[in-house]
């Protein structure tokens, strides 16, 4: 769990920070009354119902699962609306400051449980969600799991020759840093001792064909793989529901327009790692797409 999947959401900081601040002066209110009169059981049954909900809505955030768990937290909340709104009710038109006290607190419950409401209970992609959204920090830190080879340039750009169908040939298999084992052997000393001395070997030119078309062959075989590999490592095909501009200071990021259909290697989370058609690897904002196969 990471605590900074939570405070990159200012409205999960916000409305949770309110919400246990309302449930603390409530509870506070309910111990003071209790001990002074008496306090409704209904009340405390809510509040505690109201705990566990807040605490459940925290570890959702740290873990980056509470896509998964919307309808059922619109089902607690709707619960916990109903707990917090029959408190206020009943506590309101109490003469102790204790209970009016508590009474202030069930108010700003309710009306936190139906923000949440609002939220969770419409879509991702509609109009109100994604402006709340928006508000969300993009940055450097923002990763999508499994995706190291951001943090490594020359991997990233290894991998990035590899979506594109180019392998350890496609550009110069003799140049920079090439320690590739499987470049076929053209001559042996044999043949390098005949050169020296002015006479060429026989069957050089056969075996500079053989060593060629080995050479082609090797190269179509790992384009098949690297292909294959390729359709493995994103298995989701997802189509853009609106432009997306990449933000200028995240180079992990990708543009796209609406209607273009990418790829993608994971859909946990709220970023997701895809793959353009043209090769482009990089983050996208899960809720800009929609899953289609």
């Amino acid at each position: 769990m990471f605590l900074s999947n939570l405070i990159r959401d200012p409205f999960a900081v916000g409305t949770l920070s309110i919400s246990s601040i309302a449930w603390l002066i409530t509870f506070i209110g309910a111990i003071v009354s209790n001990a002074e009169d008496s306090f409704p059981k209904f009340s405390w049954w809510g509040l505690m119902f109201q705990l566990v909900l807040n605490i459940s809505l925290i570890i959702l955030y740290f873990t980056e699962t509470i896509e998964y768990y919307k309808q059922l937290i619109c089902g607690a909340l709707s619960i916990a609306f109903v707990y917090s709104t029959n408190s206020s009710n009943y506590l309101v038109y109490s003469t102790s400051s204790s209970k009016a006290a508590a009474a202030a607190g069930c108010i700003l419950l309710s009306m936190i449980n139906i923000i949440w409401l609002l939220y969770f209970g419409g879509d991702s992609n509609s109009p109100t969600n994604q402006w709340i959204d928006s508000f969300a920090l993009r940055g450097n830190n923002i990763k999508v799991a499994h995706t190291s080879s951001y943090d490594n340039p020359d991997a990233n750009r290894k991998e990035a020759n590899q979506m594109n169908g180019v392998g350890n040939y496609g550009v110069n298999p003799f140049g920079y840093n090439n320690t590739n084992q499987n470049a076929p052997y053209m001559a042996s000393s044999t043949q390098l001792n005949g050169l020296e001395n002015g006479e060429e070997p026989a069957n050089f030119n056969d075996t500079t064909v053989t060593g060629d078309e080995d050479h082609e062959d090797h190269e179509e075989e790992e384009d098949e793989d690297l292909e294959s590999n390729s359709v493995d490592n994103y298995p989701y095909t997802v189509k853009a529901l609106y432009n997306y501009d990449a933000n200028p200071e995240d180079i992990n990021e990708i543009s796209f327009t609406k209607g273009d259909v990418l790829k993608v290697k994971d859909i946990k989370g709220r970023w997701w790692e895809a793959k353009k058609e043209s090769g482009d690897v990089g983050i996208l904002p899960s809720n800009y797409v929609e899953i289609i196969s």
